[in-house]
């Protein structure tokens, strides 16, 4: 846990000269981008999840006889499943953003570099254009998500509420 808390605080931009150096220029730098904004959030508030688990949850689960393998599927994971999938949508917009930003300087091509060619080129029409396809496109993956957070939690109520 030291060597994530050190780090988490280096911002993903950061890591850009690194990724371009260990990969080169093109798609596996924007993934290893994606992977460094949303990797260290999420041990994170995993480790947090994990220290949350209600005591009383475990105790019964051992008094009804269940073994290591059966509490962490039954009781611990469905316990930290419902903020797992909020962080996951919060990092879904990082990780978007830091994509942005990887295709704008050239490690890929995109819409990123699309703003950024826009930009160059004071083209206002195609920089809002292009602002609004990443704003909806934005919109729809986290749509996508909320539903298969519903199908995935079913016992959760869509406002976030107790088991049905």
């Amino acid at each position: 846990m030291p060597t994530i808390l050190l780090l988490t605080p280096i911002s993903p931009v950061a890591w850009l000269p690194v990724a371009i150096f260990l990969f080169g220029i093109g798609n596996v730098p924007a993934i290893f981008l994606v992977f460094i904004t949303i990797f260290f959030a999420i041990v994170l508030s995993t480790a947090a999840q994990l220290e949350g688990v209600p005591r009383s949850f475990l105790n019964v689960a051992r008094i009804m006889g269940a073994n290591r393998n059966q509490m962490f599927w039954r009781v611990v994971f469905p316990s930290i499943l419902p903020a797992l999938f909020m962080t996951l949508r919060l990092n879904l917009f990082a990780a978007w953003m830091v994509v942005l930003i990887a295709e704008a300087v050239g490690v890929g091509s995109g819409l990123g570099q699309i703003t950024s060619v826009a930009r160059s080129t004071f083209n206002a029409q195609l920089t809002f254009f292009t602002m609004a396809v990443i704003g909806v496109l934005g919109f729809t993956f986290d749509w996508g998500l909320r539903l298969v957070q519903r199908k995935l939690l079913w016992w959760v109520e869509p406002t976030g509420g107790a088991a049905r």
